[in-house]
């Protein structure tokens, strides 16, 4: 993966969930860990792989984020680290 980055990024430890649309089971949450964040998007970690391109929901406590998985690599240290691009209520990229 090529570090393409916009904004800064700022590291995080905080527990989050992922919401992941299926069309076959409804959807469902994945318990995960931010890892870092900016405005256009975060990098979360998870115990199960996520497809890229899947349109996600990132939920932290109160707050909602809809967004797209950019990538999802296996973590050498254990899981898989998932890259999060934030997307506008209209659908159309925010400029991450």
């Amino acid at each position: 993966m090529s570090d393409r980055r916009f904004r800064d990024r700022s590291e995080s430890d905080e527990a989050m969930l992922l919401e992941i649309p299926n069309e076959a089971m409804g959807s469902f949450r994945l318990e995960c860990t931010l890892v870092n964040y900016s405005g256009g998007g975060v990098g979360v970690k998870t115990e199960l792989p996520v497809p890229v391109f899947a349109q996600v929901r990132v939920i932290a406590g109160p707050n909602q984020y809809e967004g797209q998985v950019r990538y999802c690599e296996k973590n050498p240290f254990g899981g898989y680290l998932v890259g999060i691009k934030f997307v506008s209520a209209d659908g159309g990229q925010d400029g991450a």
